[in-house]
């Protein structure tokens, strides 16, 4: 009897990669939010500092307040696009999350069949193999 061989094999492997392509996306999107929230931090702690450097000052004149508060704008505008980069990610991360999920869901299904296909397989071969031993005895039982 031949040896066992799925014969989508090559569907297998396609998913299996599609499956890694995607946590290999969603661990990129993971890392690139983490990396907005970081910058968001650090950036909240210069402005922090820049404005206690400059309300414990004690020559704190008129052009250091308009520097500071054009700094201010500066921070509410960068630290505004930071936040909405990192919504985006986040919904981003979400559709990749069900991307993995789809990914994961067809890769297991096959599996699932190469199994159930294995199992008939030997289910099969043992059956031959019983038959032809059964064969074989009654031969060797009818020679003698």
């Amino acid at each position: 009897m031949k040896q066992f061989s799925f014969k989508l094999d090559t569907a297998l492997k396609w998913r299996s990669a599609q499956k890694k392509t995607q946590e290999v996306l969603l661990q990129t999107l993971y890392r690139d939010q983490e990396l907005v929230g970081k910058q968001l931090l650090t950036l909240l702690a210069e402005y922090r500092r820049a404005e206690e450097t400059a309300r414990f000052s004690t020559s704190c004149g008129g052009a250091t307040l308009a520097a500071l508060s054009r700094y201010r704008l500066a921070y509410m505008k960068v630290s505004a696009n930071l936040t909405m980069r990192f919504n985006q990610l986040a919904i981003s991360i979400e559709k990749q999350k069900s991307a993995l999920r789809n990914a994961t869901r067809d890769y297991e299904l096959l599996v699932k069949l190469e199994d159930r296909e294995f199992r008939q397989w030997e289910t099969d071969y043992h059956r031959r193999v019983e038959s032809d031993a059964a064969e074989a005895f009654l031969m060797r039982w009818q020679r003698k």
